[in-house]
């Protein structure tokens, strides 16, 4: 039994090798026909315990296996016999297996502290350590695939008390990697003429130990498999790659497959602080937050811009502005030629094949912006199901993100866009493809404000092509066609920069004066008086002159608007007359009805209210006529408005109620902000101060995506009234939020130039002072608030101060 049990053994070993009786032979310096007989079961029991060493030593077999081979003889295992070698010959023997050092080959990763990831960390250490496990993590160039998987590695090494074992597949070949295997535990694999033998010779060694080993950026499944085990042992893998097909081939169990993306928001800073400075970070987060947005929340690319903060020992401002042109974002993202963003991107680009290149550049069009499959299909000319099947290519090498599903969305990230501009040598036909197909968009759902909104940043992007390869009469028709939905969703900036190309194209005076009135409107909208002035003073001189009536009157109703939000209340009478008379002359009832509304807006802002009602029910009769509910909506609201200060809260409600009801057909920001503002008065005077204060900060957030300060200065007004007057009445207000908010809207009334504004906030801001105890900046207060309403020559407003002044401290 014993020489059967023998002979099986050294069978078993034989095999495991991967080596012939004579290459074990000739390595051992033993006859191969000894071995045989071992084999063959003739030997019950080799003579000398160093015969059996000498062979183990020849297989190249690990200290683990050599112990079983000298059990099954009825030796002593190797331990034993060094310890009780007496003489040199036989330590010489079993010296290769002493202990050596266990390998651990991770590569140098200079992190003070690893940031974020403590999710996927925590699962692929999870993952690694249940034994036996293969673990892919998959994303884009600079995600921090690599860094992730050595810090993992760190993590759970004593897990692994064989060693840890690293390798590039980029760079190296299987057949490298495998001799470096080999030479980590002292195995010699010259003899084996395959790379599918040398695998099977380490993992023989492999079998009975437990590593971890770690596959870098695998290129192709096919590339890594020759490493990978052919049965199940206690080692575990671990292996990093761009592409999601190489996922998918290696490990079909998807709670073992890590999809690694963009960094949030929060690990982001912390990253770009850890690697620029805290102190820098901290002193100015709106600008940090804002570049993390621009390098895409990417860990390579946070932690190079930091560091180039660092060297340089600038402020984040003034290193931002480098990052905003995408063309040239990547020339500010490196640290010499081997750590830059650009490099690791140029390695995808060697994976690519020429259709996948030639899909990649036409993707710059797209900017790093969302997009649908038809969008790309129109940029690369190409049908449907051909742009989706370029598409997922591109998708599975990392190169592109599926943000949706219903529709089916996509993104490229924002550095990824910049690289792909790079390639992109002539832009132009792409660009033209992508305006025409933006102008039929916008044409043809015009009407559709959530669909025209959900393409927005492309429209834009059409836009600013459009003008930089000047296809003028796309740039202006589709100028003409957005007007209302700039305005009715509080768009201005956007139109602003879009009606200065507009008039750097408009071929003839005609055109010229109706882009600048539309510029001057979107100007006013956004309390922005100057440029407004001065581009409605030049559509009317346009119009004027080539005796448009009706283009002459719009620009001194809008000319009215100015002076009126201006406290110039003489020269808006003045523009009001003119526009009358204009509006007149054509029987454009309209336009009457809203010169009766403005006029109405000096009486009210000159504190007659009783005026103010008056105009303001022949407007409303005007505008019921012609059918105009926006001008309708606008002057129910003042309405309400000049019930309210005379404190008429039934009449401003039924006002209020008729104004709401028009609001909610309606889908204009503006609007939207003045009936929140109205309804948070009425609150606020019903004493329903949390219902005053939450309609209050809708307003606001209304006014501030619309641009316009002077709402914004009004709402934040309103907010100051409504916790002063909580505090007041029930201790429910909050005196030093109600003086953030008074402070506040005074700096945007003063930076507006609204005179009035201040004059009557003024009032509110010594009431203020006051309640916390401050009698001097309550004075003056007030004092600066009576020489403005003298100047206004607002008798009311004189006689409320001149009150207050001469008041008793107790209200």
């Amino acid at each position: 039994m014993q020489q059967q049990f023998f002979a099986d053994v050294i069978r078993d070993l034989i095999d495991q090798s991967g080596l012939s009786r004579a290459q074990i032979a000739r390595q051992a310096g033993i006859p191969s026909r000894t071995i045989g007989s071992w084999a063959n079961g003739l030997v019950n029991r080799p003579r000398h315990w160093q015969d059996l060493v000498r062979f183990a030593a020849g297989a190249q077999l690990t200290e683990a296996q050599a112990n079983r081979l000298l059990t099954a003889a009825d030796y002593e295992p190797v331990a034993t016999l060094r310890f009780k070698a007496g003489n040199d010959a036989d330590r010489s023997l079993l010296s290769p297996w002493e202990s050596a050092e266990t390998p651990f080959q991770l590569p140098r990763r200079d992190i003070a502290v690893f940031i974020g990831r403590s999710a996927e960390r925590a699962h692929i250490a999870a993952v690694l350590q249940a034994g036996g496990q293969l673990c892919v993590i998959q994303g884009m160039g600079g995600v921090g695939k690599s860094t992730l998987a050595a810090t993992v590695a760190r993590d759970i090494a004593a897990a692994f008390p064989d060693g840890v074992l690293w390798a590039d597949l980029r760079t190296t070949t299987p057949d490298a990697v495998l001799e470096g295997w080999g030479q980590a535990f002292g195995i010699n694999l010259t003899h084996f003429t395959s790379t599918m033998s040398r695998a099977a010779r380490m993992w023989s060694v492999f079998a009975q130990r437990r590593i971890l080993i770690v596959l870098d950026d695998v290129i192709d499944a096919a590339q890594v498999k020759p490493l990978l085990p052919s049965r199940h042992t206690a080692c575990a893998i671990l292996v990093t790659t761009r592409r999601q097909t190489v996922a998918d081939s290696l490990t079909a169990n998807p709670h073992n497959r890590i999809a690694l993306t963009p960094m949030d928001m929060e690990a982001s800073m912390a990253l770009l602080a850890a690697s620029a400075d805290s102190a820098v970070v901290d002193a100015d987060p709106e600008t940090a937050q804002s570049i993390c947005d621009l390098l895409g929340h990417l860990p390579l690319a946070l932690t190079i811009f930091g560091r180039v903060c660092r060297a340089r020992r600038r402020p984040l401002a003034a290193m931002q502005h480098r990052l905003l042109a995408l063309r040239s974002r990547l020339d500010h993202l490196q640290l010499g030629q081997d750590e830059a963003v650009r490099t690791a991107f140029e390695q995808t680009w060697e994976l690519m094949t020429p259709a996948e290149r030639d899909a990649f550049r036409l993707l710059a069009v797209l900017g790093g912006r969302t997009f649908e499959g038809a969008v790309y299909a129109a940029v690369a000319d190409l049908d449907q199901f051909s742009a989706e099947d370029q598409l997922d290519a591109l998708y599975t090498l990392a190169l592109l993100d599926i943000v949706s599903d219903q529709p089916r969305r996509y993104r490229q990230h924002p550095l990824l866009a910049a690289y792909a501009h790079e390639k992109l040598d002539d832009v132009a036909p792409a660009e033209r493809r992508f305006i025409a197909y933006y102008h039929a968009f916008v044409r043809d759902n015009i009407a559709d404000y959530t669909a025209l909104l959900a393409e927005w940043g492309h429209t834009k992007a059409a836009l600013e092509m459009a003008h930089r390869l000047q296809e003028n009469g796309i740039l202006l028709d589709m100028v003409l066609l957005l007007r209302p939905v700039w305005f009715a969703r509080g768009l201005h900036s956007d139109s602003r920069e879009a009606y200065r190309w507009a008039a750097l194209a408009a071929p003839d005076d005609e055109t010229a004066a109706a882009i600048a009135l539309a510029h001057g409107e979107a100007c006013l909208e956004q309390s922005d008086y100057t440029p407004a002035r001065e581009r409605l003073e030049f559509s009317m001189a346009r119009f004027t002159a080539s005796g448009d009536v009706l283009g002459s009157a719009d620009a001194h109703y809008h000319l009215a608007r100015v002076d009126i939000e201006q406290d110039q209340l003489t020269g808006a009478k003045d523009h009001l007359n003119a526009a009358w008379r204009g509006y007149q002359e054509l029987e454009h009832v309209g336009g009457m009805a809203n010169a009766l509304y403005r006029q109405g807006r000096i009486a009210y802002q000159s504190s007659d209210y009783a005026q103010t009602d008056s105009l303001l029910v022949d407007s409303l009769k005007l505008q019921q006529l012609v059918g105009d509910e926006r001008g309708e909506l606008r002057v129910l609201l003042l309405l309400s408005m000049s019930a309210l200060e005379q404190k008429e809260l039934s009449r401003a409600q039924s006002y209020c109620e008729a104004a709401f009801a028009i609001s909610s057909q309606l889908d204009d920001i503006g609007e939207q902000a003045a009936c929140c503002y109205v309804l948070a008065n009425l609150h606020r005077l019903q004493h329903s101060f949390e219902n005053a204060r939450a309609m209050g900060l809708k307003s606001l957030d209304f006014s501030r995506q619309e641009g316009n300060r002077a709402t914004e200065a009004n709402v934040l007004l309103l907010l100051a009234r409504n916790e002063r007057d909580a505090y007041t009445l029930s201790d429910a207000g909050d005196l030093s939020q109600a003086l953030q908010y008074a402070q506040h809207s005074m700096a945007l009334y003063d930076e507006i130039g609204f005179t009035y504004g201040r004059a009557a906030g003024a009032v509110t801001l010594g009431l203020i002072y006051r309640g916390l105890g401050n009698r001097d900046a309550a004075r003056a207060s007030w004092e600066e608030g009576l020489h403005l309403a003298e100047t206004l020559s607002n008798q009311v407003l004189v006689n409320r101060y001149r009150e207050l002044l001469t008041s008793t401290p107790e209200e």
